[in-house]
């Protein structure tokens, strides 16, 4: 990361970049990351709130204010005028994309591939796992802990969605992005 940041700021770029300082982040999904991610003085690319205690004695082990604190991710929801059949619609799309990504994090690990999420599985709402369906109004208002925008006391400086998960009905990822940018991303403002 050190001659990440010396290449950027000494000028050794054509056009230089347009943001000074730079701001870097670090993908973790583990405590360890986390410490690493702060200790190196960068944002955090992950909205799990377990993460930010280690992320703060990260940066706090490298002398930084909790002031500087930065975290961003994916949220896993689906906007949609009926999100019960826009559930049902996207799950088998929801199952390869996921299994998709457990396949290839664990490949090269030595880690077991894990095994493959069912759509009976992604139905269970104890599991986690799926995009949380709801109406415009819906996501607008779950702002409790539990719901995936629920960001309150995170350092966030991002939230990013899919725009659409692989393959699913290309009107579907249209009225989702739609209802997303002018009916959910407004009250979050």
């Amino acid at each position: 990361m050190a001659e990440v940041r010396r290449l950027l700021s000494d000028d050794l770029l054509t056009p230089p970049p347009v943001s000074e300082p730079i701001p870097l982040w670090l993908g973790y999904q583990g405590p360890q990351g986390a410490r690493r991610a702060g200790r190196l003085g960068v944002g955090l690319l992950s909205l799990d709130r377990r993460l930010l205690t280690p992320y703060q004695e990260g940066l706090a082990s490298a002398g930084l204010s909790p002031s500087v604190a930065r975290m961003g991710g994916v949220i896993d929801i689906m906007v949609a005028d009926d999100p019960e059949a826009a559930f049902e619609t996207v799950l088998p799309f929801y199952a390869y994309q996921a299994n998709t990504y457990r396949r290839y994090g664990a490949e090269g690990t030595g880690a077991p591939v894990p095994a493959d999420l069912t759509v009976d599985k992604l139905r269970q709402p104890a599991k986690g796992a799926g995009p949380d369906p709801g109406s415009p109004g819906a996501h607008a208002r779950g702002r409790d802990r539990r719901h995936p925008l629920a960001t309150d006391g995170l350092p966030v400086e991002h939230v990013y969605c899919w725009g659409s998960i692989a393959g699913m009905p290309d009107d579907l990822a249209a009225r989702h992005a739609q209802l997303l940018a002018t009916k959910v991303a407004p009250a979050f403002n």
